[in-house]
């Protein structure tokens, strides 16, 4: 008896191109696709390595084929893998497949980084046992940290703003008690020889303590700026007359262009950057040295430099983060004022190390020309 022809459907000749086709788009897949994709075997050496994960890495596949899964990691999950695999191979028990969890990587430059980790078991895929998908997440968590860090000096700015206003009125009420004790001690040269050294110390630290509470109020106001064209040529040389008052045995010299250098600014912002700079500049100081001012129109920008020949910056340290100082009796609310005002004008500031010791500061403003234009538009 003839066996009847089957009509419709696929037969297993059929299915196969099929087959092939799906094992091509999946390969595809892992190729393009922007997530790292990280395969091992069941000794969790590494089979498979696409580019994604290369350029996440560092290294190139043929580096890490058949190297342990574990170069990858840092502490303390590379110590804790292999026991962990091993654990899951003998109960089933799952810590991590199926579930997205937040690990730290480690680069083929030795460099620490975050990554949100997928597990996935892959069985009946000859010598692959599990999948790996690996996102950077360096870029999410470092927003993170600024927004909590942002967050984090908003609270302590309030705090300052409302320390200073309780603080405020007794102090200036103990500044004026003691100028009056002053001017007595004046008229009285035995008082003055017995005491006075000591009331000049009050006075003083007094003076220090209202210097302190203004830079305070300073870092938690956010007063608008008033915008016009000014000429940043002047104000440094206003600033540069007034700092060469203060600058002790240390030398400030000017380097100014004969013309106007016009930015879109607010006139009393800019002169206290421009203190804020050069005080900071003289203080890191403790040798006689020279304060470099200046100032240079280049094309759409106009730059404001001040350089010192102090101790510089220590590597790493954002020195205009609020409270961050190198003095033992800086406060660290200077710069964080020039950063408010650099912000509030639309510029940029940069530092950087100077051959032979010591700091420059560069503040990188749009010309007035130029932010006219683009509000016009």
């Amino acid at each position: 008896m003839t066996k009847p022809r089957a009509t419709g459907g696929k037969g297993p000749r059929d299915a196969e191109p099929t087959s092939l086709g799906h094992e091509r788009a999946l390969r595809q897949l892992i190729t393009t696709t922007q997530d790292g994709v990280v395969f091992v075997d069941g000794d969790s050496r590494i089979v498979l390595f696409n580019p994604a994960a290369e350029e996440m890495f560092g290294y190139g596949a043929d580096e890490v084929l058949g190297e342990k899964m574990t170069i990858l990691m840092g502490a303390p999950y590379r110590e804790k893998h292999d026991a962990y695999v091993a654990h899951y191979e003998a109960t089933g028990e799952r810590r991590a497949i199926g579930k997205i969890r937040t690990v730290i990587g480690v680069r083929k430059s030795g460099e620490s980084f975050p990554i949100e980790l997928s597990v996935t078991e892959i069985r009946g895929q000859g010598r692959v046992r599990y999948g790996a998908f690996l996102r950077d997440i360096s870029e999410k968590v470092s927003l993170q940290e600024q927004l909590i860090e942002r967050e984090r000096l908003a609270a302590m700015g309030s705090a300052a703003a409302m320390l200073a206003h309780e603080i405020g009125n007794p102090l200036n009420n103990m500044y004026i008690q003691a100028q009056i004790l002053r001017r007595g001690f004046d008229r009285d040269e035995e008082a003055n020889d017995k005491y006075g050294g000591e009331l000049d110390a009050v006075i003083g630290e007094v003076r220090r303590l209202m210097r302190l509470l203004e830079e305070f109020r300073s870092v938690s106001r956010r007063s608008g700026h008033r915008l016009e064209p000014v000429d940043l040529t002047a104000v440094v040389r206003r600033v540069g007359k007034q700092l060469e008052a203060a600058a002790g045995k240390c030398r400030v010299s000017l380097e100014l262009p004969s013309e106007q250098a016009l930015v879109e600014g607010d006139a009393d912002k800019l002169h206290q950057l421009v203190v804020n700079l050069g005080k900071n500049g003289l203080e890191a100081m403790s040798d006689p040295g020279e304060l470099t001012l200046g100032v240079e129109a280049r094309g759409d920008v106009v730059e404001l430099s001040v350089a010192d020949r102090g101790c510089g910056v220590p590597e790493g340290m954002d020195i205009l983060e609020p409270f961050k100082t190198t003095k033992d009796d800086g406060t660290g609310l200077g710069l964080a004022v020039v950063s408010q005002i650099v912000r509030g004008h639309k510029a940029t500031i940069m530092w950087e190390r100077r051959e032979g010791g010591g700091t420059v500061f560069r503040v990188a403003f749009p010309s007035g020309d130029v932010l006219r234009a683009s509000s016009r538009s």
